[in-house]
């Protein structure tokens, strides 16, 4: 736990930015005190490609974010991205007395976890979907239960070996300690997800700077995770190239002017457009940026409809498709996303959460409060297979989900 019990941190390592939020646990309320963001270009997709730069903005965020909450932060949950493998997997094992104990659902937990995986790859999440008593299937809680065989059924992340080191060098080097890393979707769903959207089937989309990440859940567990390597910096370059701006202005123009509908955008408004080489700015009718949004917004959801028609989850998300990430609040995103898609989609706005307005109504910050709320809550998550301590990290980074262990241990 957190050194001070109360206080818990998290540390979201996006390709753009890096987010740091503190919280106060105030019984069963999450209070943030404080948060801490700052610019980063030691990450890209998830990878650390730059120790030094990454370190350097984890530092900036972490100071500002501490000195906001006036505390110190010692200890944080950290995201992880990038490449990551994730499979469904099964364990069985013989139960050792009358009825089911906790060392029972470690050990069957530990059997499910024994697949292949590339040899720079570790285990960082086991995700139980259910557990299964002498063949009675759908048990959520199988402690205290009677039976001689316990099987499970759980939905297994691995993460890339060299880059939870190098991410470890990054968050190390700072003085801090890692509590835990936490899938980048899996933080960001416990912060806009509600309870009656993951029993009845729901898909949270993160659109990111570089990366679009999918989680799937029904029954209220995790059945399916994904990457897709495209993300909202492309529709930022496609800005720069078409309309010859640097970078900068272009993701400026697509914040402040930009729409992913041409035909909700006024035929007849002008914007005024920076150019590259000091040259004068020129004007262009607003619809002109569009007409450059809308085919790269229309790529990034049709491979979202493609990876989720892949997954065979697509017909069981009776509660839709939540959005979320900076990408998703482009104007005309949700809209356009619903009518490809054909089930409901909003954009999800993280909930649970008191103090600071404006940063836990932000859905931009969802990952980051997601952390601190897997840390304050659990959120039915328990480390409770652990794996060997890593150099650098202060302890195991396997978890499980499920509100049947919220009163177990």
């Amino acid at each position: 736990m957190q050194k001070n019990p109360e206080i818990v941190a998290g540390i979201d390592l996006g390709t753009t930015k890096v987010v740091c939020v503190v919280a106060e646990i105030k019984g069963s309320e999450i209070e943030i005190m404080g948060m801490g963001s700052h610019p980063c270009r030691g990450l890209e997709r998830g990878i650390v490609v730059d120790i030094d730069k990454t370190a350097e903005a984890i530092k900036e965020a972490v100071t500002h974010a501490s000195q906001q909450a006036g505390c110190h932060i010692s200890c944080v949950y950290v995201s992880v991205a990038g490449p990551t493998i994730s499979r469904n997997s099964t364990g069985m094992v013989t139960v050792r007395g009358k009825e089911v104990e906790k060392e029972d659902v470690d050990r069957v937990l530990d059997a499910a976890r024994s697949v292949v995986l590339p040899q720079d790859y570790r285990v960082i999440h086991i995700l139980p979907q259910e557990f299964i008593v002498n063949g009675q299937d759908g048990i959520k809680n199988p402690i205290g239960m009677c039976g001689v065989r316990l099987e499970t059924k759980v939905h297994l992340i691995a993460a890339s070996e060299p880059n939870i080191q190098n991410l470890t060098k990054c968050i190390t080097r700072n003085g801090l300690e890692i509590e835990a890393f936490v899938l980048d979707p899996l933080a960001g769903s416990l912060a806009v997800l509600q309870d009656d959207e993951k029993e009845l089937g729901v898909a949270y989309v993160d659109v990111g700077g570089s990366a679009v990440n999918i989680i799937i859940f029904i029954n209220e567990s995790v059945m399916y995770t994904t990457m897709l390597p495209i993300g909202s910096a492309h529709i930022t370059k496609d800005i720069a190239v078409g309309l010859n701006t640097p970078i900068s202005s272009a993701e400026k123009l697509k914040q402040k002017y930009g729409h992913a509908v041409c035909d909700m955008v006024e035929e007849d408004e002008s914007i005024e457009i920076p150019m590259v080489g000091g040259r004068p700015e020129k004007s262009i009718p607003k619809k002109t940026l569009s007409k450059i949004i809308q085919p790269r917004v229309e790529q990034i959801i049709d491979l979202i409809h493609r990876t989720l028609q892949q997954s065979a989850f697509l017909p069981a998300l009776a509660s839709g498709i939540v959005l979320g990430g900076g990408g998703s609040l482009l104007p005309g995103f949700a809209e356009l996303a619903q009518e490809i898609l054909q089930v409901p989609t909003r954009c999800g706005t993280p909930t649970g959460f008191g103090g600071m307005n404006q940063i836990v109504h932000n859905p931009q910050n969802a990952t980051s409060l997601g952390l601190v709320k897997f840390a304050a809550e659990g959120s039915g998550f328990k480390n409770i297979s652990p794996v060997p301590v890593k150099e650098g990290e202060r302890k195991s980074v396997i978890s499980v989900v499920g509100e049947w262990f919220k009163e177990i241990i």
